[in-house]
């Protein structure tokens, strides 16, 4: 790749390389062209996944995020308080030890991976709260 410079940032395991692009973006029927670094590119996602992470986190819902392979990756505090289970019962674990294990009774993760679809489902925890 002729247009990838020496420059380059990491941010966790993410590596950007600094490279110009150039960008349109058509807004009602305006045109806007222009030139954007992927270093700024990177800063956009990252303020964007701050805000979503502070929407998460102050959310009575509970949110529960699984990798493709049904591993559980992150929780937010309304998940714990929903169903009673402490963060380290639950995140790297692979649903289907959890479900085995009798911490769910249906992991609704590995149903809309099979599915290829979003889907909500009603469960019980093992203290018998309805989820």
């Amino acid at each position: 790749m002729d247009n990838i410079k020496n420059n380059n940032l990491r941010i966790g395991n993410i590596k950007a390389y600094h490279e110009i692009s150039e960008f349109v973006v058509v807004d009602n029927k305006d045109i806007y062209v222009g030139l954007v670094s992927a270093i700024d590119l990177l800063k956009l996602a990252q303020d964007w996944i701050l805000e979503l992470d502070t929407a998460i986190n102050s959310s009575f819902d509970g949110f529960c995020f699984t990798d493709g392979r049904g591993i559980m990756l992150e929780t937010n505090e309304a998940y714990h308080k929903i169903t009673g289970f402490l963060p380290e019962e639950v995140l790297g674990k692979d649903v289907r030890d959890l479900e085995k294990q009798g911490y769910i009774s249906q992991s609704v993760s590995l149903w809309a991976l099979q599915e290829k679809n979003q889907l909500s489902l009603c469960k019980l925890t093992t203290l018998a709260k309805p989820v």
